[in-house]
């Protein structure tokens, strides 16, 4: 038996919902304003629109924020003594700074401790890297070539991550080997 108090389509449902809202006791000197009603559309499209307009006004423009360090510059040696103290290091890297996740090269000229301007000509120089603090090295094994007047040339480098990495200058000459190490930070 159908009740005719109990709606059974959708629009039945909405009318009833209506009803009820209009049926609500507003407070003194105010109407209620039905949901369909074109007046609360009206009002509630112009909060939107004053809204965005107060948003998209500024008194004055925002500075810009200047940019962050770079975090890839060398320390400040790239000059060094080796751990005896028989030889002064230069390096540079190629390019500069050092790329992350890029192959790159390392130019390094090997001098007398005391006379920086005298070429010192070694047996054998050696470059590698690693993460002290992660306790890795590269991925890749860089060749040394000689260039002379102790000069040398280390290629293949690769930094592959970013963070502080420790630049290792090995140095040999007869039965003579020294350490040198420098820090270099990739981002």
């Amino acid at each position: 038996m159908h009740d005719p108090r109990v709606g059974t389509g959708a629009s039945e449902n909405s009318k009833a919902v209506e009803a009820a809202l209009a049926r609500r006791r507003a407070p003194r000197g105010l109407t209620v304003a039905s949901p369909s009603s074109p007046t609360l559309r009206a009002c509630a499209f112009g909060a939107l629109l004053l809204g965005i307009a107060a948003c998209s006004t500024q008194s004055s423009p925002t500075p810009a924020l200047p940019p962050p360090p770079a975090l890839h510059k060398a320390s400040a040696a790239r000059e060094g003594l080796t751990d005896g103290g028989s030889f002064r290091i230069t390096w540079r890297p190629v390019p500069d700074p050092p790329p992350l996740n890029e192959l790159f090269s390392v130019d390094v000229a090997v001098t007398g401790a005391s006379d920086r301007t005298e070429p010192h000509v070694v047996d054998a120089v050696d470059v590698d890297a690693g993460m002290p603090g992660h306790g890795h090295g590269m991925n890749t094994r860089p060749i040394t070539t000689p260039l002379g007047d102790g000069r040398y040339s280390a290629a293949g480098l690769l930094f592959h991550m970013p963070g502080e990495w420790e630049l290792v200058v090995k140095v040999t000459s007869g039965e003579l080997t020294e350490v040198a190490r420098f820090t270099q930070m990739v981002d």
